[in-house]
């Protein structure tokens, strides 16, 4: 009888530490995916944030690309008016060109009848009324 209580005891010896590792193997797989879970979590609200990032980023950009393509076309139109401002600065040099010209040359001839006489003979002439 001693024997069957040994044998008895050794047997429910064996049997708890022959359970322990399973409880403990559980205990270490519950605590793998409690970690996995959080882990995810964590990941998602990082994704997430990303995402609202990018979609602030992208909103950003296409601001401004949408506000350098309105001041392009305002650069282009202050281009155009330039250019149109240099044509007609260039043609009213041309004609202050040919007016001053025109100037000079009848100031010389005026001058040349002056020098020559013309003028004395029209002033000795009375006045007609």
């Amino acid at each position: 009888m001693i024997r069957l209580l040994v044998f008895l005891g050794v047997l429910a010896a064996a049997a708890a530490i022959a359970q322990a590792p399973i409880e403990e193997r559980t205990a270490s797989r519950d605590n793998k995916v409690a970690q996995g879970q959080q882990r995810l979590e964590f990941l998602r609200r990082e994704l997430e944030g990303n995402q609202e990032k990018f979609k602030r980023a992208e909103l950003d950009f296409n601001e401004t690309r949408n506000q350098e393509l309105a001041v392009q076309k305002q650069l282009d139109a202050a281009r155009k008016r330039r250019e149109a401002g240099g044509a007609s600065l260039d043609k009213a040099r041309r004609e202050l060109a040919i007016a001053r010209k025109a100037f000079e040359d009848e100031s010389a001839d005026f001058e040349r009848m002056l020098k020559s006489g013309a003028a004395k003979d029209n002033r000795s002439e009375p006045a007609k009324k």
